[in-house]
């Protein structure tokens, strides 16, 4: 699914500017700031999986299910609080959310991705680094 997401993405217009990244792996690996040609940079990762109860008999089961990916973005800036880096990141925030929104990945059977809410996880350092959700509900049945 993340593959899905990166490939979506990539629609993005931003003149090739973005640096796309897949994995939970990849941005962990981030300790530090990312080298200024590396950003802006998105990384795509699954924040949590969660079910409901189990409906049914013992040979056919159904349950619901949310899936909730993030896509943190990475900007730098002369300084955190420079309003250049603001309406920067505002604009990419747009575009991400006008992207994901609504897009149903292959195999999700018509499901579509809502918007999940954002957060400002860090402002130091010239970066500022910025968490976009999004929710896919799907059905796992056996």
């Amino acid at each position: 699914m993340i593959a899905e997401i990166v490939t979506q993405l990539e629609t993005l217009k931003t003149g090739g500017t973005l640096r796309l990244v897949e994995g939970a792996l990849s941005y962990a690996a981030v300790e530090v700031k990312p080298a200024d040609k590396d950003m802006p940079a998105a990384f795509v990762v699954e924040l949590t999986e969660t079910f409901g109860p189990a409906r049914g008999m013992s040979q056919a089961i159904a349950q619901d299910g949310i899936a909730t990916y993030a896509v943190i973005l990475w900007l730098g800036a002369k300084r955190v609080d420079d309003r250049r880096a603001a309406t920067a990141l505002e604009t990419l925030r747009a575009a991400v959310k006008g992207v994901m929104f609504g897009f149903s990945p292959a195999g999700a059977e018509g499901a579509q991705f809502t918007n999940a809410g954002g957060r400002l996880l860090a402002a130091q350092d010239n970066v500022v680094v910025w968490q976009q959700s999004f929710a896919l509900q799907f059905q796992e049945r056996q």
